[in-house]
């Protein structure tokens, strides 16, 4: 079925649609994350919903799509959300959201199981402290939003296609078993963000990685903010993180961030470290007396430094001073 098939069969669904906007918003007018209470005129909220106020863990086990299920799964595809309520410990198992588009979802302290979100638009996507297991997301377009927060937890996810680009906040989100198949990572940093067991396929490129939450030497009032605001982290390994088949470019580790268990590419000229500082120490005392001209290159290896301090391991690939400094 095409994707206009898909949001076009909701349209002779309107009771399903108005029952299950009502039971999700607990019998009250949706609200907007400004704070302005809006009803929604496309699916305007009935009066003998089957959930009113005060209903505290609202799910869908007492709804099923009315067009039954595909392959296995909830039928949701193509289904639309104009403006999606705030959900609180709400549960959603062995659905279908292929080509949704729900716009302003917020999702705090849920379960998704065996969910796909392949081809959705999840737009200003608010995801805290949920946890997601067994959940496709392929090809999914993420606008401005907050991915991982809150220890939100991905056990057994595939992000494939997706552009996880810089607009995305992902500080403090747990990976587990995922994988990360030729998405778009530029400029995107994963503050304190952990990655146990996941595998990188495809090109990796300025993207950072971090042991924890950024910290600096003598401001702990960084880290308390950031514990804070997106609670606390769980330490990052990088435990058997596979990149035997992820091609680095530009990647930046810190904070801690170990690097002794992950599996290197297999990409020419890309070099492992366990003692980064001393390294850099050693290199920047030889540059001068190996290069006529050396003062841009002692200037792109001095860059390394300010994270060298507190980064023992670390994985260079030297294209990096390729683009750089051309021929020098």
């Amino acid at each position: 079925m095409k994707k206009f098939d898909l949001s076009e069969r909701w349209k002779s669904e309107h009771d399903f649609v108005r029952a299950l906007t009502d039971s999700l918003s607990g019998g009250r007018p949706l609200q907007h994350e400004a704070g302005r209470i809006e009803i929604l005129k496309k699916f305007p909220i009935g009066p003998n919903a089957p959930w009113r106020r005060g209903m505290q863990e609202p799910d869908l086990k007492n709804f099923t799509s009315p067009f039954g299920l595909f392959e296995g799964r909830q039928d949701f595809r193509g289904l639309e959300f104009p403006l999606a309520p705030k959900l609180k410990r709400w549960t959603l198992k062995d659905a279908d959201l292929s080509w949704a588009h729900i716009s302003n979802p917020w999702f705090e302290n849920c379960t998704f199981q065996n969910v796909i979100f392949d081809n959705a638009i999840l737009e200003v996507y608010r995801n805290i402290g949920n946890k997601l297991e067994n959940c496709s997301f392929n090809r999914t377009k993420l606008g401005s939003c907050l991915f991982g927060s809150d220890r939100t937890c991905f056990s057994k996810c595939s992000f494939v296609h997706v552009n996880l680009h810089s607009r995305i906040g992902c500080p403090n989100a747990q990976f587990d078993d995922c994988l990360f198949e030729h998405c778009n990572f530029k400029g995107l940093d994963f503050d304190g963000s952990s990655f146990v067991r996941c595998k990188f396929i495809g090109k990796v490129e300025d993207v950072w990685f971090h042991g924890g939450y950024p910290t600096m030497p003598g401001k702990p009032e960084i880290l308390e903010y950031n514990e804070k605001r997106f609670g606390k982290a769980r330490p990052n390994q990088m435990e058997n993180v596979d990149f035997s088949k992820a091609e680095l470019q530009d990647v930046t580790f810190s904070d801690n961030c170990l690097l002794d268990t992950v599996t290197m590419p297999k990409q020419v000229h890309t070099y492992r470290f366990c003692k980064w500082k001393e390294v850099l120490e050693a290199v920047e005392e030889r540059i001068p007396f190996t290069f006529s001209e050396y003062e841009d290159i002692l200037r792109l290896v001095k860059c390394f430094d300010a994270h060298a301090a507190m980064q023992s391991w670390y994985i260079l690939e030297f294209s990096f001073f390729r683009k750089r400094l051309g021929e020098k």
